[in-house]
């Protein structure tokens, strides 16, 4: 089963040394992998976007805060 919550999944990558236990999110189970991203995909289209937002310029952030 892949694991949801998994950082490697969220970021749209196969797991590879993480805290995961028994999680299938790897090459071995593409199949299933690919299941579960389109699945997520469906109900959350940016769901493997960067949450981080790009400003242009120091003055940008700073006045933010």
């Amino acid at each position: 089963m892949i694991c949801r919550y998994c950082d490697c999944f969220a970021n749209g990558l196969n797991c590879q040394n993480c805290a995961c236990l028994n999680c299938h999110n790897d090459s071995r189970h593409e199949e299933e992998r690919t299941k579960a991203v389109a699945a997520t995909l469906e109900r959350n289209p940016n769901a493997f976007k960067s949450k981080m937002f790009k400003f242009g310029s120091y003055e940008t952030i700073s006045s933010i805060y």
